[in-house]
């Protein structure tokens, strides 16, 4: 090998450890490796990326147990989740609403009003509270006493049938909350007329609450009162 390197000429030698130069040259300003035979030369940041990627490599034949860190993509995500049967629960919660019907033969105090009986009550019913014998002109009052379980506000039924419009005034509690009350005809006085009409909300309190009805003139056919919780 000496014998042939004595033998070429000294411009060939020179040229070729020229062209060597410039290779090693152009890699580092490219940043790319040079492979020439045995030789690897690499641009800084080149060895920079081939130490990262040797130390993230694991070790050839070494096992990973419970407590090895995991790189952060492979991480397990089992932390700030909570588990699936508890997330079905809190989705299926719902409280139903609650409701409270009182027949019109609860009132506890009224004023020229009773229950249907005898002849009237076959074509208007006997769970009728209207006006009472001998049927004339008012005025009409009747009290209900409510105890909800939970106070809160109520949507406020009445079943009741009229021919004509006979609005009533609300009282909850003494203080005046409605002054058309019952105020829709349903058609007729006749049970078959009998239907449920929305009066709006009223806001129920804990414990005893009482309800006055009462007009200057006479009552519509008033058979039930409903409160219902509002959700």
């Amino acid at each position: 090998m000496e014998e042939i390197v004595k033998k070429l000429p000294i411009w060939l030698i020179t040229l070729t450890l020229l062209i060597i130069v410039m290779l090693v040259a152009y890699a580092i300003y490219d940043n790319r490796p040079v492979d020439i035979g045995p030789v690897k030369f690499y641009s800084r940041q080149d060895a920079k990326s081939e130490q990262v990627s040797n130390k993230n490599k694991p070790v050839e034949g070494a096992l990973l147990d419970s407590t090895s860190e995991l790189p952060h993509a492979t991480q397990p995500e089992t932390q700030n989740k909570p588990p699936v049967i508890e997330r079905q629960k809190e989705q299926n919660i719902h409280t139903p609403p609650v409701t409270i019907e009182l027949p019109a033969s609860r009132f506890v105090r009224g004023e020229k009003v009773a229950m249907a009986t005898g002849g009237v009550a076959a074509a208007y019913g006997n769970d009728v509270l209207m006006n009472a014998p001998p049927y004339t002109s008012g005025p009409n009052a009747a009290e209900f006493e409510v105890r909800p379980a939970t106070a809160g506000q109520y949507q406020f039924r009445v079943r009741y049938a009229s021919k004509d419009s006979r609005p009533l005034t609300l009282t909850l509690n003494g203080r005046q909350i409605m002054s058309n009350a019952l105020s829709a005809p349903t058609g007729c006085f006749e049970a078959s007329c009998q239907v449920w009409l929305d009066q709006g909300e009223i806001s129920l309190q804990d414990g005893l609450n009482i309800i006055r009805l009462q007009t200057p003139d006479v009552f519509p056919h008033i058979t039930a009162l409903k409160f219902t919780s509002m959700q």
